[in-house]
């Protein structure tokens, strides 16, 4: 045999394994023993303590030299040396054969657990891996006011919420949002019908759209993910799958979060057209914006087109692919017609373009005025 040949041979034994700095499963350390190895460019790990924290029942048969894990209805059938294992009853490829390693057998992590039905992602900067496991069976559809009333029953739980990206506004007024990012500082706001809720941020889930904290604001999208809680208790939502939306934009901010009584609140209203193709607009009037406040309880306190006239003719608009517009006005507090300055508390607005177009409710407060 040539020498160079001999020496290539006597490396690729002779590599050693370089450990793992970290494995998480869903955001939490897996700790064993041993630990976690890179072979190759290829990450093993220990069988039984990885799997069973997949949720798999595992057995050992050392006659057969193969291991079986189970989970829900799926059993994985893998053996020492062999990179053909079974999933389901068929026959499928693993990217390495498992192996022993100080005497406990060790499996190829990616190609076993994406077998298993999780996600598996590489931290090349921390040397660490991130596996996802989505739960069996189908996200719950749910409003983000019905997770953060009962953040218990939710906890864990696989749900499907529909809103509207909100970037980093995080509102001190709501209350799922109030105490800041839960995980991190690029954690952005989902907004629904019923309030506003922090996900926690996933470079793996930045496709179909960049999530840029001052782009694609009050773009629609859909949301599966788990609902997990902060360390002071509030939930948010874990991202596993992210859809956006080509609907048409319309959401509603204000200023700020809080104001003054007396103090004149500004409303500015963003509309647009995310998609590439022209979406065609019908307004049943002259009128082509309007602002509504609700108070607390839900009744209509004032309205930005009250006692103004429009033209009655319906007007068709063609809005192109990446148009984007902003639309400003100002609330000076007082009640409809004139009334008396509205009382503190907590009020939403909505932001329309026609009746059928209108913007999810955006929260914020009115205090009393400071004594002088």
């Amino acid at each position: 045999m040539p020498a160079s040949v001999a020496y290539l041979v006597v490396a690729l034994i002779c590599q050693e394994p370089v450990l793992v700095a970290g494995l998480y499963v869903n955001g939490q350390p897996v700790l064993s023993e041993p630990s976690a190895v890179q072979i190759e460019g290829r990450v093993f790990v220990p069988a039984r303590a990885v799997l069973e924290r997949l949720g798999a029942e595992v057995k050992w048969n050392p006659e057969r030299q193969e291991v079986r894990a189970r989970r829900e209805e799926l059993e994985v059938v893998l053996r020492l040396g062999e990179t053909k294992a079974q999933s389901g009853g068929q026959e499928v490829q693993l990217d390495a054969p498992p192996r022993i390693i100080d005497g406990s057998v060790m499996i190829p992590l990616r190609s076993v657990a994406t077998l298993l039905g999780a996600k598996v992602r590489w931290e090349a900067e921390t040397k660490s891996v991130h596996i996802e496991l989505r739960p069996a069976g189908e996200p719950v559809p749910a409003k983000i006011l019905d997770i953060a009333a009962k953040p218990l029953q939710f906890e864990g739980k696989l749900v499907l919420v529909k809103g509207e990206y909100r970037g980093w506004q995080g509102s001190s007024v709501q209350f799922a949002t109030r105490f800041g990012p839960p995980v991190t500082r690029s954690d952005w706001v989902v907004r629904d019908a019923t309030g506003d809720m922090y996900v926690a941020a996933d470079k793996q889930l930045d496709a179909p759209f960049a999530l840029q904290p001052l782009s694609n604001l009050g773009r629609r999208i859909e949301l599966t993910g788990l609902v997990e809680l902060s360390q002071k208790g509030f939930p948010y939502l874990k991202p596993l799958e992210l859809k956006a939306l080509d609907d048409p934009i319309c959401t509603v901010a204000t200023s700020k979060d809080e104001y003054s009584s007396g103090d004149t609140v500004w409303f500015t209203m963003t509309i647009g057209n995310p998609s590439h193709l022209p979406q065609e607009v019908t307004f049943p009037s002259a009128k082509q914006h309007d602002f509504v406040v609700y108070d607390s309880r839900e009744n209509e306190v004032w309205r930005w087109s009250w006692n103004r006239k429009f033209a009655q003719e319906i007007r068709e608009v063609t809005w192109y692919g990446g148009f984007s517009a902003e639309i400003s006005e100002s609330w000076d507090q007082h009640l409809q017609g004139n009334g008396p300055l509205a009382a503190p508390g907590l009020y939403t607005v909505v932001g329309e373009v026609t009746p059928k177009l209108r913007s999810y409710p955006h929260r914020f407060a009115i205090n009393p005025a400071p004594k002088d």
